[in-house]
């Protein structure tokens, strides 16, 4: 991973953020596919916990519902 490089973009009075790291396009590609993965993973994941519980909801439900 490159390390970012200050004096490679100029710093301007009214940039607040300060200078911006650079990275190779092929390091931001990088970036964007460990983005999708974790994205990918998370959204698993939700859909995952989501699916546990509407089964013990249904299971509860079932269990108190019987006469």
């Amino acid at each position: 991973m490159t390390h970012a490089d200050a004096h490679a973009h100029g710093h301007h009075e009214h940039d607040t953020e300060g200078p911006r790291p650079y990275f190779p396009e092929p390091e931001w590609e990088e970036f964007k596919k460990d983005d999708i993965k974790a994205g990918t993973a998370i959204i698993l994941e939700m859909a995952g916990i989501f699916s546990i519980g509407f089964m013990l909801y249904a299971v509860i439900a079932f269990i108190v519902g019987k006469p």
